[in-house]
This record gives C-alpha cells, structure tokens and sequence, in this order.
C-alpha cells in the first residue's frame, strides 16, 4: 500500500511539475517563434520598400545588383514593366521551379485583389499582404506583390523570400524544447522518485514497526489465552480440578493484564497521546521508597539490595513523579530477573544516586552476566530476548522498552554499561530543576 501511495505521489508531483514545464515551454517556443518571424518580416518588408522605392524612383536596376541582393537574402526578385518581365535569369536556384513559383504569387495575389497582368484601374499603387507560398519540393515562401502606375506606364514587382530554413530551425526549437521536456520529466520523475524514497523512509520504518508490534502482541496474547481455555476445558471435564485450574486462570489473566497494560502505554507513547504531569520530584525520596517498596521481594528471593545515597539532599528535578518510579521499577525487577550470578554467589542489586554539574543520575546495578556489547541497543527493542529461554518465563520482552520510552517522555537519558567484574548498570540522567536539559 505504501508503495502504491509512494508511484502515485511521485507521477503526481512529476507530472505535474513536467506538465509546468511544458507549459513554460511552448509559451518560450511561441515567444521565439513569434519574434523570429516578425523579424523575418519586417527584413522582407524593408526589401520589398528598397525596391518599390527604386522603381517609383525609375531607377535602373543593374544584373550584378539584382543577383547581389537575390543571393545574399534568399530573394526571388521579379519586375514587369507594362506588363513584360524584366529579362533576369536569377543569381540561385531554388528548390521549386521559379517560374511556377511567381506564378504562384500572382495567382495568390488576384485573391487580394492585385492583379498584375492588367493595367492598373486606379493611380494608387496597389500591394498585397506578406503571403505564405509552398513551393512543390517542401520548400516554403514568404511573398508580396505591388502594382506602381507611373504616367501612361505600369510597373509590378513579385518578391519572394525563401523561409524553409527559417521553418526547419522553428522546428528543430520544438524538437529541442520537447526533448528538454522529457528529459526534464525523467529527471523530475527520478528526482521524485529519490526525495520522496527518503522522506517516506521513516513512515515505511514506522508502519513496519507496527507491523511487527501487532504480530508480536498477538503471539503473546495467545499464549496466555491458550493456557486460560485449555484449564477451563479441564474444570469442565473434572470439576475436581477446579481450584488448581481457578489459580492458573487467575494467574494467567494477571500476566495478560499487564501485557495489555504495558502495550497501551507503548501505543499511547507512539500516538504522542501519553500524557505526563511535569512536577518537581525529590530524588532521593523517590529513590528511598522504591528501596523500600522492593526490599522485601529481594529478601523473599534471597537478593541483596542496597541503596547508596550522596551525604548532602539531592536538588529536585522535573519530571513526573509516577512514571520516574515506573522506569525504576521496570530496571529494578529486570535486574531482580536476570541479574543472577553465573557462579552461583548471592545476588546483590545496587541501587544508587549521585549528582554531577546539573545533571542527577539514578543507577540501577546488577552482578550477574551482564549483557554484551553488541546487544547493548537492542535490549530496548520491543519483545527482544536476548536468551531464548526467556520466553518460558512471566516476561514479554517490553519492559526495557518501555523504559526507554518513559525516558524518552520525560526527556531524561537512559543507558546501560557494564558493571565492573561482571553485570549490567542501568543508569538515568536527569536535569535538576532550574536548568535547561542537555
């Protein structure tokens, strides 16, 4: 589906961007072609006035001028007097016959009402419009007629300019302008393609992460599940069974219970809907009472548990006061869990406090074996085993991360390093009150 979302998103933007593109474009092909073709014409009406003007002038025309002019400009020049051409071969060939090309302009010109075969009617010169003629090979034309009488004679004149080359470069510009288009279009389109890769990425990560969030709940879910219908198949087969089954069920709806509780909050944190009630919190008295609160479990456990307090009262920090003491208890009851010596000797937890600049750190410190370096980061991972027999305990794999979202809502940071000789620290820096965080 992402994906799906991801080439509709980059055909949307690159084809609406190219489409823009294109646009501009056209309208820069238009514009050149505008301004080349007025250019042309205004060259071609300058030629076509240099001439009227030399023969409303009687002046004479020389071969060598003619054939100058024709060559330098691309002109087809034809003069009648009274009617009989004006004997010049041409200085250039073009690619149509010139004769059927004059023809083709005097016919062309009787459409506007100059007819260069008679006599004139009125004394007004009379001139046609700058005309498209085709010649028959492709070639292309601009052409103009004019009519001078002058006393009892007439003159004409048909001026023809070739444009093919003019036509072929306006061609080759919209042939260049389309090829920077599509390739602006694929570059758009990979350009695209790559930013939105990219921005996309932390979204794909995210819903995989859910993904997997899902999948792992619901195996854990079922787990619990199974045991609670399989005793009640039993209290129904052997109602003898029941007080045994009754205690399985009791227990097995707790540890649901709290893994119910425990994914609430961690959907909670990724929803941003956790709510926190920011106060100051006296440290070591919320560092006292979780010693206190736990002293006995360790006891019935037969796990040492001592609290190293600073001489001088720890300053308050800002944090919230229920879910601090949450965080220590999940990093206490992990290293109740699994911070038994491999050798066999009396579990010891430490639980300590001690203040550095404006920073306060809480340690939670066991003895046992310590977890590996490689396997530091992923310990706060969702429903992450570091020992595969874990798995038969009553533990999900989510305390850790939950402390590292409790840390993460509370701004304070969370670390594990080792413990000398042996073991893993938990350690939780927090900001004392008065001080910007770190």
């Amino acid at each position: 589906m992402l994906t799906t979302f991801r080439r509709r998103l980059t055909l949307l933007f690159a084809g609406t961007t190219s489409l823009i593109l294109t646009v501009i474009f056209l309208i820069v092909w238009v514009y050149q072609n505008h301004l080349y073709q007025a250019q042309q014409e205004n060259l071609f009406q300058n030629y076509l006035l240099e001439l009227s003007n030399k023969l409303e002038a009687d002046i004479h025309f020389s071969d060598n001028w003619l054939a100058l002019m024709e060559a330098e400009n691309r002109l087809i020049i034809h003069i009648e007097e009274n009617r009989v051409p004006l004997f010049f071969p041409g200085s250039w060939e073009p690619a149509s016959s010139r004769s059927e090309l004059i023809e083709k302009a005097r016919k062309k010109a009787l459409d506007e009402q100059v007819d260069i075969s008679r006599p004139p009617l009125t004394t007004s010169m009379r001139k046609t419009s700058v005309m498209q003629i085709e010649g028959e090979k492709g070639d292309i034309y601009q052409a103009a007629a004019l009519l001078m009488p002058s006393g009892s004679t007439s003159k004409a004149l048909i001026l023809l300019q070739d444009i093919t080359e003019m036509r072929q470069r306006k061609l080759s510009l919209g042939i260049f302008f389309l090829l920077l288009d599509l390739a602006g279009f694929a570059a758009l389109f990979l350009a695209a393609r790559l930013i939105l890769g990219r921005a996309m990425q932390p979204i794909a990560e995210y819903q995989q992460r859910q993904t997997d969030f899902i999948s792992a709940a619901s195996h854990e879910l079922r787990s619990p599940l199974t045991v609670i219908q399989t005793s009640a198949s039993v209290i129904e087969d052997d109602p003898g069974q029941a007080a045994a089954m009754s205690r399985i069920i009791r227990r097995e709806c707790s540890r649901s219970g709290k893994l119910i509780r425990d994914l609430l909050l961690l959907a909670s944190s990724d929803s941003g809907t956790l709510s926190r009630k920011l106060e100051e919190v006296e440290a070591d008295a919320l560092l006292l009472r979780l010693f206190e609160s736990y002293e006995t479990v360790c006891r019935q456990k037969d796990i040492s548990l001592k609290l190293h307090m600073p001489d001088d009262i720890l300053p308050p920090v800002l944090s919230d006061p229920a879910y601090l003491y949450q965080l220590l208890s999940i990093l206490l009851e992990n290293a109740i869990t699994y911070g038994i010596p491999p050798s066999g000797k009396k579990p010891v937890i430490e639980l300590s406090a001690h203040q550095s600049g404006r920073h306060i750190t809480l340690s939670v410190t066991d003895h046992g074996p310590g977890i590996p370096d490689e396997k530091k980061e992923a310990v706060f991972r969702r429903f992450y085993r570091g020992d595969p027999s874990r798995s038969k305990k009553e533990h999900f794999g989510l305390g850790l991360s939950i402390a590292s979202e409790l840390a993460r809502q509370l701004k304070c940071r969370l670390t594990v390093l080792d413990t000398p000789g042996g073991g893993a620290c938990f350690r939780i820096e927090l900001t004392k009150t008065g001080t910007s965080s770190s």
